[in-house]
């Protein structure tokens, strides 16, 4: 986990990957300072990264704002796993540390 972010309280956080090359991230995790647009969460080790880069859609609801902030969330071919956004930069920097995102995806290692 990258120096910026958390797992939330008892909650797991894993990877797993099964007998067919699928990888699956799941679990919450916490921001420890304010979100940035491309910033790395953490590095998957090598035999679970994909062939390509992979996006996924997400949200981070921000329970203080009573709003949300649409998110995906990018898998590199070289492993790092970080926070993209729709939103422009500075409206992601808005939402202040703590802020918590839950993630359940999952991706082909090998894309054909």
């Amino acid at each position: 986990m990258d120096n910026d972010w958390s797992i939330y309280t008892d909650r797991t956080f894993a990877y797993s990957k099964d007998d067919f090359g699928i990888v699956r991230i799941f679990g919450a995790i916490r921001s420890t300072q304010p979100l940035v647009s491309n910033g790395t969460i953490f590095t998957l080790p090598e035999g679970f990264r994909p062939s390509e880069s992979v996006i996924k859609a997400g949200m981070l609801f921000n329970k203080s704002a009573g709003g949300n902030a649409n998110l995906s969330i990018t898998m590199t071919a070289s492993g790092i796993v970080r926070i993209t956004t729709y939103n422009t930069s500075e409206e992601l920097a808005s939402y202040s540390p703590g802020q918590i995102i839950y993630i359940d995806l999952w991706f082909p290692i090998i894309f054909v």
